[in-house]
This record gives C-alpha cells, structure tokens and sequence, in this order.
C-alpha cells in the first residue's frame, strides 16, 4: 500500500519514505534547468524529472504539490532544496533512499511527490510568487561530483473566480478534464493522484487498467506524446 503522510511533511505515491531532516537557512539556487548528467547510480537520466518537465510550471494552490519521477537508481540520497525569487531558503529535505524490493519494484505510478504542510510552511504562495525547487540525487557521498541535480521553478498563478464556483460541484474526474483544458496540468495530476488514493481497497482497478488510465492522463496532460 501506498503510504501519505498528510501532518507530517512529506507525501509519497510510491512507497513509505524515512524521516525527514527539516531544516531553514540560505542557499543560493539558479533557476535554470540543470540538464544532469549519466552517473552509475542513474544509468537513464530520463528516469529523474520532475512532472511535467521543463524549466517552469505553473500551479494553483497556495501549497502546491510537486511531484518527479525516480526510477531504476541506486543512489543514496535524495535532497529537495526550495527557495523564494530572493534566494532565501524556505525548506530542507533530506532522506536515505531505499534499495529494498519495494522501492525498485515497478509501481502502479511511478511518481513520487512532496507538499508542504501549512502547520510546517514558512507562509503560503501568493499569486505570482515563485519557488525554485532544487532535487539533487546523490550518487555517492564520498564523491559528490556524481551528484544528479535538475531544477524547476514554480509559479502560482490566479484562477478565474468563476471557474473555482463551478468546479466546486464536479466530480473527481469532471474536476481533471475541466483543469486540464485549462492548462493548469498540476492541479489535474493532484486531483488524479488525489483520486487514485481515496478510492476503497476493493474498488481498486487491475494494475493494467491503473497503468491505462496513468497513460491517457499524461497523453491528454501532454507528459508523454500522444501515440
């Protein structure tokens, strides 16, 4: 079973993570993608990008959640790094990644993501502030210039007030389809997740029609090229 852990910091689609390190100081980040580079511990680097990929992204909530993907690695650390159009750090997280069965096992949804909580949040983003959220995969302690980085940069953005009215009474899916006509594709992939999750055991679909639904959503989303 997939493991959320909605009063702590963390939220995971994949698997159940180890404590988390939370600490606020300063950091310089650039807000350029970093295109990271093969190491041993990530032989494909397309296998560690952050959903949707790509320089920017544009979401909707005060406290968003980000999600990347992270596949076929044997590396031993993850750290997420987030600061303000100031450089001033607003979150730390560092944690161990597991080499267990569980962790390379191919999942249902091969995502994993984080949101900050609002009892843990320095303060929630306004419209047209940003993030820049750093996630540096780590090879290899001893030798840190195998270190894996990319980087995003996070814009909230205002919603039409009549849009937020109507929505309020769409089911889960009609609420995707209306976000993702709206371009506003990490409010859709919440909602899918969000979904995905609050759905009893025994309503679980097959993993092949899960992987079915996983694949047309990123094709209308435009994650992946429509085939």
């Amino acid at each position: 079973m997939n493991t959320f852990l909605r009063n702590n910091y963390l939220v995971s689609l994949m698997k159940p993570l180890s404590p988390l390190n939370f600490s606020v100081g300063l950091t310089a980040l650039f807000v350029a993608l970093a295109a990271p580079v093969q190491a041993a511990c990530l032989p494909n680097t397309n296998d560690f990008e952050f959903v949707p990929s790509g320089t920017t992204q544009q979401v909707s909530d005060e406290y968003p959640r980000i999600f990347w993907r992270l596949q076929n690695h044997q590396a031993e650390n993850l750290q997420i790094s987030v600061t303000d159009e100031t450089d001033r750090e607003l979150y730390f997280w560092d944690y161990k990644l597991s080499q267990s069965a569980s962790e390379s096992d191919n999942q249902d949804i091969d995502l994993m993501s984080v949101q900050p909580s609002p009892k843990v949040a320095a303060f929630p983003m306004n419209v047209g502030s940003i993030q820049n959220w750093q996630l540096t995969l780590i090879c290899d302690y001893g030798d840190r210039s195998q270190d894996i980085v990319i980087r995003q940069q996070i814009e909230r953005v205002a919603t039409n007030e009549l849009l937020e009215n109507s929505i309020k009474s769409l089911s889960a899916p009609e609420k995707i389809e209306v976000y993702l006509v709206q371009g506003l594709i990490n409010q859709a992939l919440t909602e899918f997740m969000n979904l995905r999750h609050s759905q009893p055991s025994e309503l679980v679909e097959s993993t092949s029609t899960v992987n079915n639904s996983w694949l047309d959503f990123q094709r209308k989303a435009g994650i992946i090229e429509s085939q």
